[in-house]
């Protein structure tokens, strides 16, 4: 049962404990939350477990301190707490009436409601808070529809939403640490930062700590907590390993009738929801191939992209060909950074009928912005004019004078039928070079 005892309890405590906790490595999406501090919107900041959530919410609490903001006025509660299991909807209230008790604010309160989906129906709360007190309200969450559904049902408007994914490059080797990009003791200390970093991923526990058994603590996590439980799936052999060979494809290209069969599943529809459930809860991403024609969109396969290259690893079934699927995943997610920054971008692939395939079409508003190959080695000439043809083709279709191909190592340009083709390292274009 919920009393006012335990939310004193757990909540000072939690508060604590946070307060308490190192800031760990900067996050890039830091500097632009805390540029729109001031701004009464609240700040929704959704991705997957264990992504480092709770630590971009320790680095914002110490950013506002360090502005004067006294501890007083700081209300923080993470509903993971087994402790606070059975809290209700109708429990916010004695939650606000305990801090105000405990805490007697003067001034605006920094409210942090750590994975509210926890909480059926939480964003009625929310909006009162936002509505009737000088608050500013910061939520995480680990379930995209969850948090969307809510959103978009009373918060419309009045929020502003961040996806925060795992460890960037950019996050783990500041361009800072580098003086001169020509030094040769400074490129290969480079370079090594970012072997460790292909190989380890970017969870931040994973990554620091180097254990990468801890991926597999982390997907068993997420499909009981946030998929089995919380959508009654009955077989969850079926689903465990179905789970894991959808990771294990990142990078490539799957359809809902190759799943349906594969898994014996009773319908293409079985396979969408299942799908749907895993992107749900940021284990994986879906991108579709760009077409003008909504019904090519809706018939063509999708591409499959993990949270973390790490994890496509570590789930990975063609060792051979997972150098270029992890740098691709690489890729893919530093442009879904991107977005937080741009969220009228959007992401595709493409694909024609002779099947030659682009990795990444990036379109903003209706402007088509880039087309992006991204390939391990072009000094393979085969690889490279496979990739170059299918570059020079989309350029042609899609009206444009450039295309752009990332690469491990590779740097140059060419200029092929009046188009140019740009090739650039990849740590170059993570670092923004």
């Amino acid at each position: 049962m919920i009393t006012k005892d335990l939310i004193k309890l757990v909540t000072e405590e939690q508060k604590n404990r946070i307060l308490g906790r190192e800031a760990g490595i900067r996050r890039s999406l830091l500097d632009n939350i805390m540029a729109k501090i001031e701004l009464k919107e609240t700040v929704v900041i959704s991705g997957v477990r264990r992504s480092g959530k709770s630590t971009l919410l320790i680095q914002i609490l110490k950013g506002l301190m360090n502005t004067g903001v006294k501890k007083e006025n700081i209300l923080y509660v993470n509903f993971e707490d087994e402790r606070l299991d059975g809290f209700a909807v109708k429990d916010f209230n004695m939650l606000w009436e305990v801090f105000l008790e405990l805490n007697n604010p003067k001034e605006k309160v920094y409210m942090f409601l750590d994975e509210i989906q926890e909480v059926e129906r939480w964003e009625k709360f929310v909006n009162r808070m936002y509505e009737l007190e000088d608050v500013k309200i910061f939520i995480t969450g680990s379930n995209a529809r969850l948090l969307s559904s809510e959103i978009s049902s009373l918060l419309t408007g009045r929020n502003i939403t961040y996806t925060l994914n795992t460890f960037s490059f950019n996050e783990v080797f500041e361009l800072k640490n580098i003086k001169n990009i020509y030094d040769t003791k400074e490129t290969a200390a480079l370079h090594r930062k970012l072997d460790e970093y292909f190989d380890y991923g970017g969870f931040p526990e994973v990554y620091l700590k180097k254990e990468k058994i801890l991926l597999g603590n982390y997907v068993r996590d997420i499909i009981n907590r946030d998929i089995i439980s919380r959508h009654k799936i009955k077989n969850i052999k079926l689903f465990n390993e179905f789970a894991r060979y959808v990771i294990s494809c990142y990078g490539r290209n799957i359809t809902y009738g190759k799943l349906r069969g594969v898994f014996n599943l009773g319908s293409v529809n079985t396979a969408k929801r299942y799908l749907g459930f895993m992107e749900d809860a940021y284990l994986v991403y879906i991108v579709a191939n760009y077409s003008s024609s909504m019904s090519e969109v809706v018939k063509s396969p999708r591409k499959i992209y993990a949270s973390d290259h790490g994890l496509g690893r570590y789930f990975s079934l063609k060792s051979s060909e997972d150098k270029g699927a992890a740098l691709e995943n690489i890729v893919f997610l530093e442009l879904k950074r991107r977005q937080n920054e741009k969220p009228e971008m959007e992401i595709y692939y493409w694909k024609d009928p002779q099947q030659r395939e682009v990795d990444f079409v990036v379109k903003e508003g209706i402007n088509l912005k880039e087309l992006i190959q991204v390939c391990w080695d072009v000094e393979n000439l085969e690889t490279r004019e496979r990739e170059v043809k299918a570059l020079l083709k989309a350029t042609e279709q899609f009206k444009i004078n450039e295309g752009l191909i990332i690469t491990r190592e590779f740097s140059g340009e060419e200029r092929i039928d009046e188009k140019n083709i740009w090739y650039v390292p990849v740590w170059k274009w993570l670092l923004g070079i």
